[in-house]
């Protein structure tokens, strides 16, 4: 069962969508439960967060031995932003983990940018592929590119995704010639927008900023109406940052493929920029609906608090 919240149920403006959090939960299987869960889901519609607050620590504690439980709950709480909850939620659930859950959680932990509880979960892992996947992700999502990568050689069968990884990382540790480098090969194999995007961004990033122009107006030559190019010149005006552009791209990719992630994850970016903070929740809800759990939905749900 998948746990659907509207996202006008997150705020009034927002009825054009739902959240689906995170987690296709197979432990929801009693009526308890599930009763709760609609009760939390009333109260966040209604604009009742104290009382959802209340509601979800309650479930959390009747439930403090099931990891996937208490991450819904942890998802919950960052819905609501309720971070005391969500970090005290997130300490129960360490002590609950299981070495056959562990890599599943430390994903769900990840995805809501708890990157340190992410390692600390995987401590006592094997170290299978996608162990390491992870591991490598929550290193350079806390700043420490060299760890990254050092995890990313051990991977024995290697995805364009890890090539990907590896070639960010070695921009940010400023091994921009290997990074390029790095990054060309992959080009030469995948024309997916993540590698695109990886190109631009090592060119961006080594101060090749007309590398990166020309790049992209190649792209857009060959295929002015690819939702794809679009995305990545959206992208690349947002580095810039040209948010008029940006957003213009990215609502023009869109149209294209309504389903595109990296492009809505840039609008939503544009939007709070531009103060549009309902409408930036929209987009979460959108990515969230297409792919559950995308970290790109706690990204921009992070930014629209701040903002």
């Amino acid at each position: 069962m998948v746990i659907d919240v509207e996202l006008y149920e997150l705020h009034p403006l927002a009825a054009q969508s739902r959240l689906n959090l995170y987690f296709v939960d197979a432990y929801m299987h009693t009526m308890d439960k599930e009763q709760a869960l609609k009760g939390i889901q009333s109260n966040i519609r209604s604009g009742n967060k104290e009382m959802a607050s209340s509601q979800i620590e309650g479930l959390a504690s009747a439930y403090s031995d099931d990891p996937f439980t208490l991450l819904t709950c942890i998802s919950l709480f960052k819905v609501i932003e309720d971070e005391k909850g969500a970090l005290k939620t997130v300490k129960i659930l360490l002590r609950a983990v299981e070495k056959r859950s562990a890599t599943e959680v430390a994903k769900g932990l990840r995805s809501m940018g708890y990157f340190e509880e992410t390692l600390s979960v995987l401590s006592g892992a094997e170290n299978d592929d996608e162990v390491l996947r992870v591991r490598a992700a929550a290193l350079s999502d806390l700043g420490r590119p060299a760890e990254s990568i050092a995890e990313l050689e051990k991977i024995k069968e290697r995805t364009i995704s890890d090539d990907v990884a590896e070639a960010e990382n070695l921009s940010s540790v400023k091994e921009y010639e290997k990074a390029v480098r790095t990054a060309k090969q992959i080009l030469s194999e995948s024309s997916e927008f993540s590698v695109k995007r990886c190109y631009c961004h090592v060119l961006m990033s080594s101060g090749d900023r007309k590398g990166a122009d020309r790049f992209v107006k190649d792209e857009m030559k060959k295929d002015k109406n690819s939702a794809d190019n679009n995305a990545l010149a959206a992208y690349q005006m947002w580095i810039e940052g040209k948010t008029a552009p940006a957003a213009a791209y990215a609502t023009k990719a869109i149209k294209l493929d309504e389903g595109h992630i990296g492009a809505m994850e840039v609008l939503a970016y544009c939007l709070v920029e531009k103060g549009k903070i309902a409408e930036a929740r929209i987009v979460a809800g959108a990515i969230n609906e297409k792919e559950p759990g995308h970290q790109a939905v706690f990204r921009i749900l992070n930014i629209c608090k701040d903002g």
